[in-house]
């Protein structure tokens, strides 16, 4: 019991951010009336995940496990600390970047301050701001992933995002964008990465944080604009 306990565990750390979500591509004739979005602080993960998805010790059992778990555990952590030194905030670029595209693309904005219990979507939408046509509801996840030991590291930007009536009863939109690493399975829109910011092994990203950090910061935009274009009026 206790070994598949830890088996779910550890894939889950190895596929944070890739669970699928059921598409629901936007309406535009039918939702021509909403030119009003309040658009939630986004939902971000807290660590910017370095993950091997080809880890070999999930191929040796317990003790294999227990060794991905650690060093995946173990990289996650220094990287995310080296980056947040640099002054990355995820969430805060995202939510500019995404304001900027939203009124670009005809919406006025307005952004509400939310309490999560995770980073995920909201399971219900109440005291919306007056005026509210719709809420958008983003969450993200960023780092690098690569897809064996002997692959390279690319940076990644996930989002998952639904825009919801203001009674938070109807989907109007619903997608998954991916910038950089495109994991297997998974019915995302998707955008490459420069391969000029993909790392050979994690000592590689280490010791090149600024490549790393901008290699990340590349695709904040991309993901905010597809989510915009999306929606676009």
């Amino acid at each position: 019991m206790f070994k598949k306990w830890l088996a779910f565990v550890i894939v889950g750390v190895l596929s944070a951010g890739c669970a699928n979500i059921p598409k629901q591509a936007y309406n535009k004739e039918a939702n021509r009336e909403i030119r009003q979005v309040t658009l939630l602080e986004p939902a971000a993960e807290p660590d910017y995940a370095v993950v091997n998805l080809g880890h070999p010790g999930q191929s040796f059992g317990l003790i294999g496990l227990l060794i991905a778990s650690g060093q995946i555990s173990a990289k996650t952590a220094e990287f995310s600390k080296a980056i947040k030194a640099k002054g990355f905030d995820l969430a805060a670029e995202f939510k500019a970047a995404l304001v900027a595209e939203l009124e670009a693309a005809g919406y006025a904005v307005t952004v509400q301050k939310v309490v999560r219990a995770k980073p995920d979507f909201l399971p219900k939408y109440d005291n919306v701001p007056p005026g509210t046509q719709a809420i958008l509801d983003p969450k993200l996840s960023a780092g690098y992933y690569c897809a064996a030991s002997n692959s390279e590291y690319i940076p990644t930007v996930r989002s998952a995002v639904r825009m919801m009536k203001p009674d938070g009863k109807q989907i109007l939109y619903q997608e998954q964008i991916t910038y950089g690493y495109e994991a297997g399975g998974q019915e995302a829109v998707t955008f490459p990465a420069d391969q000029k910011y993909f790392f050979d092994d994690f000592d590689a990203i280490m010791a090149k944080l600024d490549v790393a950090l901008d290699g990340m910061r590349k695709g904040v935009p991309i993901v905010a604009k597809q989510i915009a274009d999306d929606l676009r009026r």
